[in-house]
């Protein structure tokens, strides 16, 4: 399955509290971020800001700026959806006054995992689905040896 987002960050102003870059992608996308990050407008809202042939899609609010890239193919309704997914785990994340930028980043990379089909529960679900057709397999073939020739 392809990767719909390739790097998300979260920043505070211009200053950067935690990003993730997929693993299968080259290094440059955080910094093209970064770049990105300073020229985006500062008003509440949800835009896409095409870069190097990348979607910058971001969500600013407030003194927040969630930001994830993906290619332009994507379209802005999965980057969109995701990126309020995002508000509302960080923001809660962010409440509790003993989280880490570590922790935050952990959220961050869970998120973009999950969003991309790679999370914990797109796992459990392949792994059932692969479990029921060795099953039916299975079957088929208990079958097949039972019946009278």
């Amino acid at each position: 399955m392809p990767l719909t987002l390739k790097c998300a960050l979260v920043a505070r102003g211009t200053f950067v509290v935690c990003e993730y870059e997929a693993d299968f992608y080259s290094g440059s996308l955080p910094d093209a971020a970064r770049k990105v990050l300073s020229q985006i407008s500062r008003g509440k809202g949800m835009k896409t800001f095409v870069y190097e042939g990348h979607a910058f899609n971001y969500l600013v609010d407030r003194d927040l700026c969630f930001i994830c890239v993906s290619d332009l193919d994507v379209g802005t309704s999965g980057p969109y959806s995701f990126l309020k997914d995002l508000k509302v785990k960080y923001t809660q994340a962010a409440s509790r006054p003993t989280v880490g930028e570590a922790e935050l980043t952990r959220l961050l990379k869970n998120a973009v995992d999950e969003h991309n089909g790679q999370g914990t529960v797109a796992k459990v679900h392949r792994m059932e689905s692969e479990l029921d057709e060795v099953t039916e397999l299975m079957k088929d073939n208990i079958t097949k040896v039972f019946i009278p020739l």
